[in-house]
């Protein structure tokens, strides 16, 4: 027997799938942290992060475009997921982010049950996309010269902003709790850039050094 929520329901469901969203992108970030820390080496990782942050936000620009329906979007986004799917398990083989990235599929499935996005939404989008283009040419010259060693604070910039944007997106519509995820993701990219910027010092003295 099938079973039928009512308005209400639906309505905490919704909330509560986007709760774990959230916590889902903090922990994300979190094991990104500690990736780095561990490992001292994510420029792959971090390129194709890049990469995947633009083509996320050209689908919302192409869903702007198509008269927000979600009908055209849908299948776009869910093939890029898989598409990154198949590249962390050819390229990367990071199990993590292949599990995570189907609970983004799972999480986009209900998502698109919403048949509206309103005008701040898609502003917030398309402000997110236009930002994304500042570090474009800094992708361009790292696959160009293959040094990845500078792009991932990049993806930390960037991630400030996508998280800066959601932030004043969901105050707005009063999801304080989605708001603190979105605060505590700020200052976990801050504290990972830091940390990254100053590896890198150290690995400039150290190659200076050599030289000399």
């Amino acid at each position: 027997m099938e079973t039928v929520l009512n308005s209400e329901q639906e309505s905490i469901a919704w909330e509560l799938m986007y709760h774990i969203h959230a916590s889902l992108q903090i922990l994300e970030t979190a094991y990104g942290f500690y990736k780095l820390i561990k490992y001292n080496d994510s420029r792959l990782l971090n390129g194709l992060q890049l990469l995947f942050k633009g083509l996320y936000f050209s689908v919302w620009m192409i869903y702007g475009i198509m008269g927000k329906n979600y009908t055209y979007t849908l299948p776009i986004y869910v093939g890029i997921a898989l598409f990154q799917l198949l590249l962390y398990l050819i390229l990367i083989k990071q199990w993590d982010y292949i599990v995570y990235q189907f609970t983004v599929i799972i999480n986009t499935s209900w998502y698109m049950r919403q048949t509206t996005l309103d005008d701040l939404t898609l502003g917030c989008n398309i402000v997110s996309f236009l930002l994304m283009l500042i570090p474009a040419f800094h992708l361009y010259q790292a696959v160009r010269t293959k040094d990845y060693r500078y792009l991932s604070r990049y993806v930390y910039f960037i991630g400030i902003i996508e998280s800066t944007v959601y932030l004043l997106y969901t105050y707005h519509r009063a999801q304080y709790i989605i708001s603190c995820a979105a605060i505590i993701k700020i200052l976990i990219m801050i504290a990972m850039d830091t940390i990254h910027r100053n590896q890198l010092l150290k690995l400039k003295e150290h190659e200076e050094k050599k030289t000399n």
